[in-house]
């Protein structure tokens, strides 16, 4: 959603993107993605608040975008961040964050050598790790789209599900809750994203 539009997510994204946000190369693309404003729209626009409510009704994201990484089975044994992250586009720092959450809730299933799937594919929040080494004003302006993303991001932003396909043993599928990555890396990377020298 481009700023035109006048939402919150957008003129905060903007605000951030302009303040030094864009010097990341994530959320720089961010720009080319942004819908055109209301004057740029190729019909006319007689009323941009309808216009904009069905445009969020239909997906088109205010604000802070999370990304999606579909991450393949695996035995329950290997089944941990740490070895999924070559697969993914993951930082180090925001696999550390996982690593840590994940590491509180899992320990190889009931099965180790059994396979475990992700109900979904796995939200994250694409250039949190370099956000940290950005100027005070562009970690401020992200702690303002942080509240944000938590108001408007789908339910399951922070958890996913694990469990054994259902082919196995339909009876026994051994169900986990995960945090995303998006969700450890909101919980271990925004004190410094916030709070480091301005």
């Amino acid at each position: 959603m481009s700023p035109g539009w006048g939402t919150e997510g957008a003129r905060l994204l903007a605000r951030f993107l302009d303040a030094g946000g864009d010097a990341v190369p994530e959320p720089a693309a961010l720009r080319r993605r942004l819908t055109r404003t209301p004057e740029d729209w190729p019909v006319r626009v007689n009323d941009p608040v309808q216009w904009r409510e069905f445009l969020l009704s239909a997906g088109v994201r205010d604000g802070l975008p999370l990304d999606e990484v579909r991450l393949p089975p695996a035995e329950g044994r290997n089944l941990s961040p740490g070895r999924l992250a070559p697969r993914s586009p993951l930082t180090p720092a925001v696999v550390q964050a996982w690593v840590c959450d994940a590491g509180r809730r899992w320990s190889s299933g009931k099965r180790p050598k059994a396979p475990y799937v992700f109900d979904r594919a796995v939200p994250h929040s694409p250039g949190i790790e370099a956000v940290t080494k950005l100027d005070g004003a562009a970690r401020r302006l992200l702690a303002d789209l942080v509240p944000h993303g938590l108001r408007t991001w789908p339910q399951h932003a922070l958890t996913v599900g694990v469990h054994r396909p259902s082919t196995q043993r339909p009876r026994y599928p051994d169900p986990h809750t995960w945090p995303t990555p998006a969700g450890s890396a909101l919980r271990h990377l925004p004190p410094r994203c916030v709070t480091g020298p301005a």
